[in-house]
Parts: structure tokens; C-alpha cells; sequence
């Protein structure tokens, strides 16, 4: 066998450990290479960082299949242990055995159904469509006797009427400003 012939035989060793783990390090120890082998070739050939591309989309295919099963089929779990059962001469009359139950992962089940319908379920603005968002948040820290109120260095506002308990129910509010370009935010009061 050529030195060529071998190398594309670990690379394609490699790549396939890769599409069933989906973890670097763990591909290379089964494959039976360096890891930094991966990252030369990942460098310096073309067709590999394809087919690597490729085989971290089956491993990430393999993740999510095994989400759905998780989600949708369940995962048998031990349950209740019951000993086994003998007769007053000491034949054994029924073995010992563990019931098991169905286990049904939820959260797998929301995060596959966000993965599919992202723009029903999704939880948060992603600033997609533009602009800034203003949120509102009521700082429950009551007024204390001498007016000093907020532990934060942030103006606040008053809480205005429309708020149940209305302006001057000893709380106050803070506006802050959160930006769609990603930044930290800023004091919006």
C-alpha cells in the first residue's frame, strides 16, 4: 500500500468515527491517529474540510435522531426491584426481577419543536427586522424611609398609574435599554 493510499485510509477512518461521535478527540483515540493530524489536514486539504463538514452534519443528524428518541419513544428506566419469592420448602417459586418504566424526555421534545418551527416557538427577539427593544423591569426594592431605594446604579422612574398599585405604592421602576446589535445595554430612565 502507498503512503498516499494509507493516509487517505486513516483520514477516511477518521471522518467516519467523526460522523458517529461527533466529537474530535474521540474520533482520533477509535481511528487510531493524532489529532493533530486532523487539524493538518484540515488545513491543507480541501476535500477533507468537505468531507468534514459533511460528517459533522450526520453526527449532528445522529444527535438529533437520538433526541427524538428520547423525546418520542422513551428510554426504558429501572422502576421497582422485586425479590425473588421462595416456598415454605425453599424452591424458588418466582425470580427476582426489576420492573421498568418508560421515560419521556419533555425538554427534548421543546427543543425539538423549536428546532422545527423556530419562528412559533421562539423565546426571544433575535433583532432580525431592526431597531431597539425597550424593556420595562419593576425593581421590587421597596423605598426605604430615607428615599434611598435602588442598590444598582441605575436612574429610576416612578412606576406609573397603569401599574396595579399605581404610582406612589412605594416601589419603583427601572427602564433599561437592551440593543439588537448585540451591545450590553444602556440606562434608558
Amino acid at each position: 500500500m502507498t503512503a498516499r493510499k494509507a493516509i487517505q485510509r486513516k483520514k477516511d477512518m477518521f471522518l467516519k468515527e467523526y460522523g458517529s461521535c461527533g466529537i474530535i478527540s474521540q474520533a482520533a483515540r477509535d481511528s487510531g491517529i493524532d489529532r493533530d493530524w486532523h487539524y493538518k489536514w484540515l488545513a491543507s486539504d480541501e476535500a477533507y474540510a468537505k468531507a468534514f463538514d459533511a460528517a459533522g452534519d450526520e453526527a449532528a443528524d445522529n444527535l438529533e435522531a437520538e433526541c427524538r428518541r428520547r423525546a418520542v419513544e422513551g428510554v426504558e428506566e429501572p422502576w421497582h426491584y422485586v425479590p425473588a419469592v421462595y416456598s415454605e420448602g425453599g424452591e424458588c417459586v418466582s425470580e427476582a426481577r426489576i420492573l421498568t418504566k418508560q421515560r419521556y424526555s419533555d425538554t427534548m421534545l421543546i427543543f425539538l419543536t423549536k428546532g422545527a418551527k423556530p419562528g412559533k416557538f421562539r423565546e426571544r427577539y433575535d433583532g432580525a427586522e431592526g431597531g431597539n427593544i425597550t424593556v420595562n423591569l419593576i425593581n421590587l426594592t421597596q423605598i426605604n424611609h430615607n428615599g434611598s431605594n435602588d442598590p444598582l446604579p441605575l436612574r429610576t422612574e416612578d412606576i406609573p398609574a397603569s401599574v396595579p398599585g399605581g404610582a406612589g405604592n412605594g416601589y419603583k421602576a427601572r427602564s433599561i435599554l437592551v440593543s439588537s446589535e448585540g451591545g450590553e445595554g444602556q440606562d434608558g430612565a
